[in-house]
């Protein structure tokens, strides 16, 4: 039936996956309600379900796959998203859920798992278990060039997947399946200049800051020469003012300036591609390297050590 009701979609093994609409005879692959619960399109009058993990030795996972509209361009920005809830009646929820792109087309002439490294999932890989609404997973994925087939389903292997069990919706009647059976719908692959086009909703804008930090090892043979070339501080991402860890820097390099009151320091701001693809689309992040650097030199200034 995917095949039947949904122009280039495929079965991504010989595991047939479903597809659920509005208007059908079956009750069990309608919409709203249907043999896996209850749920309302998150667009349109359809949507598609698979089978991410089983315990019931008859039944095995399946995957959804599609052939995209055209080749993806080498080295351009995509975010690639979908819609996912979990079904009512799933005793279980996993994690490694996403979507896998390829040039080349995947299918895999078994029921088997297909174990492959997934190209978009959740930020957090968290396991996805969200049965009230619609919960949408996005990410941006560089394309290498020529990926023309999308893949979605769980593609980790059951002993290394994150298992959690689920209560029964209370307004929800039928028993239990021993499964993780999850309905998608409104995917995407969309081309985007820099990550922070890639927002999936309100929820997940918010991600936590990258906080990087140096492994560079003192040792105490060190010079204060050396140890200042290698000292480097580093900023949240798109973050130009100093924090702790940056600070903490900074006052073993006054040390070691007011200790060689002949030095003469040059700093050097950076940002890295990310930040400077948000630079492209936000007037904001244009100087934020130069910022940076500037902000170093203020503290610097403010704790004695001459402008000049």
């Amino acid at each position: 039936m995917l095949q039947e009701l949904c122009d280039d979609w495929y079965n991504g093994t010989q595991a047939k996956a479903d597809i659920f609409s509005t208007g059908l005879k079956s009750y069990k692959v309608s919409v709203p309600n249907n043999d896996f619960g209850m749920q309302e399109a998150a667009s349109g009058e359809r949507y598609a379900g698979f089978r991410a993990y089983t315990k019931d030795k008859k039944k095995t996972r399946s995957y959804l796959s599609v052939k995209l509209t055209e080749e993806l361009e080498k080295n351009q920005m995509y975010c690639v998203q979908f819609k996912i809830s979990m079904a009512d009646l799933s005793k279980y929820s996993v994690n490694n859920i996403g979507v896998v792109l390829s040039d080349r087309k995947i299918y895999q002439p078994n029921t088997g798992s297909v174990i492959k490294d997934i190209d978009v999932k959740d930020r957090s890989n968290k396991v996805l278990k969200s049965m009230d609404a619609w919960e949408t997973v996005c990410a941006t994925f560089t394309a290498n060039g020529g990926e023309e087939y999308l893949v979605l389903g769980c593609f980790e292997a059951d002993a290394k997947l994150k298992i959690e069990k689920n209560k029964r919706p209370r307004n929800v009647t039928g028993a239990q399946t021993y499964e993780a059976y999850y309905y998608v719908d409104d995917v995407s692959v969309v081309p985007v200049e820099a990550k922070s086009q890639c927002n999936c909703s309100s929820a997940t804008q918010s991600q936590p800051d990258l906080i990087y930090g140096s492994a560079v090892v003192i040792s105490p043979d060190m010079s204060d020469e050396d140890i200042l070339g290698v000292s480097a501080v580093y900023f949240p991402s798109l973050k130009k003012s100093v924090n702790q860890a940056g600070v903490n820097t900074l006052n073993k390099v006054i040390e070691m300036m007011k200790d060689n009151t002949d030095w003469k320091l040059e700093i050097i701001g950076h940002t890295d591609n990310d930040e400077a693809a948000e630079a492209k689309i936000n007037s904001r992040y244009v100087d934020l390297g130069k910022a940076r650097a500037e902000q170093v030199k203020r503290y610097l200034v403010s704790k004695g050590i001459a402008e000049s």
